[in-house]
């Protein structure tokens, strides 16, 4: 493209031939030039000057056109002084000839600012591109093809540099001469559009950036069908720019048929095919779909271990969300089994790594919640020895080991312990300037905890809301880790009976989860769960009855009718129709009960003696 534009450049700034030698001799200069045989033209136009001068006289447009040519003769040969000098004498004779306010003349000065920018001399290439730009607009020659080709070059120039404040007006320009030309079906005005739509997407300005992304994308569609690499290209970005804009919906369905197209024009080996998969997945995971999340990252992780480099960072994060994403479905196991590959692959790389300490807390909060303690302790001990052979007691690595250490203190019930190491971690994370590190939030929400299991429902309200003005602050409020702090306030509040405060709270994590159809998680019953009894503690019975109603239903249909979690849901349902007077539906809840835990559970278990013992007081109350 960039030879078309010189060449279409140079046939508008010819000038009429007299003489018939100088002539020859040009057409065997051209010829040459074409041939590749770039001594051998030089030669000639270096003849084809002379004859200029003797002829024509130094003044003439003869002459400057013979200067010209020979001075891209001496680029061809990497003579760049030589060139510089001859495009230099070029621009005093057509400035002489036509004058400075002349369209020619803005051409000139074109050509040698294109010479300028070919040979990455930016600065001199600006100057000259500007003051052609400035010609052309003086003269009102802007709708013409040379000040189209300046502005091109030009823009190349700014972008080059990665001066894009200084392209966007003039990319701007180029999209209103294409248009105006009618010349939107081609390549060079879809890149302009991708490029202005980078420069908003990098601003932020997705409104901006998407529609403009997207017409790219339908415009290479056409011209140049769908299994060409920059039409995927060009749909890749605008899933992107979607995603950022914040529609995920329509971001997935730009995704699907892009991962088809990698797959098949460039293969599932290609790196970006394995980076566009896990992308999809970490947007199902935004969406709460985690089925489909962990579909995609399982189907992704074979290859990048097939194709695995050293350090690969985007096998680590992968990895690290298919670890995520086990731990929010509770599958333990398989998150432990990668944690563990994750710690093994950074102590390879580097035992004494911040990455490895880093792991090693992972796999402790796992160990954590397993309630294995004992691992937990022994990765807890081993990273703050690494820590402490390093000399890293004021190192952020220190605070994440005490961390993950008073995490497991709080765990085994040893509060003291726990503070004390929460406080001291919280204190090593703002000594370092880490307030920002994501372990700083967890420490701060840590110490929450810690407070909440002692019963100290103030303190760990007052840490909750700070860890949840944080995360806000950083990731969003649709960050899962806002969502979990956010239902340990709501608990919090509901401790201390502030239930106007819990209410709210409660919802809003119900109306996430069944937007995002998490009605079979643990966490969902929960929730139903904490819901009811807050109905039921202010004595509003009806809604109580929906959320025990729902909670009950929900523990048969994940565990089943015979299941001791559906005992316990029954029983909950009966006793609140013993306080709400339905005495009769609350004894036919109970009978079934009754029968359900002895067949289940025995007549010496002490939910069967709870049961029977809840039957005979609503019986009683009946007989009254």
């Amino acid at each position: 493209m960039k030879k078309v534009l010189l060449i279409l450049l140079f046939s508008l700034i010819m000038g009429k031939i007299h003489a018939q030698s100088w002539e020859t001799l040009n057409a065997q200069g051209i010829k040459l030039r074409d041939e590749k045989k770039y001594t051998e033209a030089l030669v000639i136009f270096q003849k084809a000057k002379i004859i200029a001068e003797k002829d024509y006289g130094k003044n003439s447009e003869n002459y400057g056109i013979s200067v010209e040519r020979l001075a891209w003769a001496y680029t061809y040969v990497d003579n760049l002084t030589k060139a510089e000098t001859l495009f230099a004498e070029y621009l005093n004779i057509n400035k002489t000839f036509f004058g400075a306010n002349h369209p020619e003349y803005a051409r000139s000065l074109t050509l040698v600012g294109n010479f300028y920018s070919e040979y990455k001399n930016y600065t001199k290439a600006e100057l000259f591109l500007n003051d052609a730009l400035k010609v052309a607009r003086k003269t009102k020659d802007k709708d013409d093809i040379p000040y189209f080709i300046t502005v091109t070059i030009l823009v190349r120039c700014y972008t080059k540099q990665e001066k894009y404040v200084q392209a966007e007006p003039l990319r701007i320009e180029l999209m209103e001469i294409f248009r105006k030309m009618k010349a939107t079906q081609n390549v060079e005005y879809t890149n302009n559009l991708g490029y202005l739509a980078r420069i908003y997407y990098d601003r932020g300005e997705y409104a901006k950036a998407v529609p403009l992304q997207k017409e790219s994308v339908e415009i290479n569609k056409v011209i140049l069908g769908e299994n060409h690499t920059d039409y995927i290209s060009s749909l890749a970005n605008l899933a992107t720019f979607t995603e950022k804009q914040g529609d995920i919906n329509e971001a997935i369905t730009l995704t699907i048929p892009l991962i088809d197209l990698i797959k098949k024009n460039l293969g599932e080996d290609f790196p970006y095919y394995t980076l566009t998969v896990s992308g999809l997945a970490k947007m199902y995971f935004d969406k709460g779909d985690l089925y489909k999340a962990e579909t995609l990252y399982s189907s992704v992780l074979p290859i990048m271990e097939r194709n695995l480099k050293e350090n690969d960072i985007n096998y680590i994060n992968t990895s690290t969300s298919m670890a995520v994403v086990y731990e929010m479905q509770r599958k333990w196991d398989k998150a432990e089994k990668i944690r563990i590959r994750l710690a093994d692959f950074y102590q390879k790389s580097d035992e004494n790594s911040s990455e490895y300490i880093s792991a090693l807390s992972d796999l402790v909060e796992l160990y954590n919640i397993k309630k294995d303690t004992i691992n937990a302790e022994k990765l807890c001990l081993k990273a703050i020895d690494i820590c402490k052979k390093n000399k890293k007691e004021n190192h952020v690595d220190y605070a994440i080991s005490l961390f993950s250490l008073a995490d497991l203190y709080r765990i085994k019930g040893d509060y003291l312990r726990a503070e004390t190491l929460f406080l001291e971690s919280l204190d090593i994370f703002k000594k370092t300037s880490n307030e920002k590190h994501t372990k700083f939030v967890f420490s701060i929400d840590g110490l929450g905890l810690c407070y909440y299991d002692q019963g100290n429902y103030t303190k760990a309200t007052a840490l909750f809301i700070e860890s949840l003005e944080i995360i806000a602050e950083r990731y969003g409020k649709n960050h899962f880790s806002y969502f979990k702090i956010r239902y340990k306030l709501a608990k919090s509040y509901y401790k201390q009976r502030e239930y106007d405060k819990a209410e709210p709270l409660f919802l809003e994590e119900l109306e996430i989860r069944q937007k995002n159809k998490q009605e079979n998680q643990l966490d969902y019953i929960s929730l139903l769960y904490n819901l009811a009894i807050l109905y039921k503690d202010k004595i509003e019975y009806d809604k109580a009855e929906v959320y025990y109603t729902k909670y009950a239903n929900t523990n048969k249909q994940i565990f089943g009718d015979q299941s001791h979690n559906y005992i316990n849901a029954q029983n909950d349902l009966g006793v609140l129709y013993c306080l709400k007077g339905n005495y009769e539906k609350a004894e036919i809840i109970l009978k079934d009960l009754l029968k359900l835990s002895e067949k289940i559970l025995g007549k010496k278990h002490i939910d069967y003696l709870t049961c029977k013992k809840n039957l005979e007081k609503v019986q009683e109350a009946m007989k009254k």
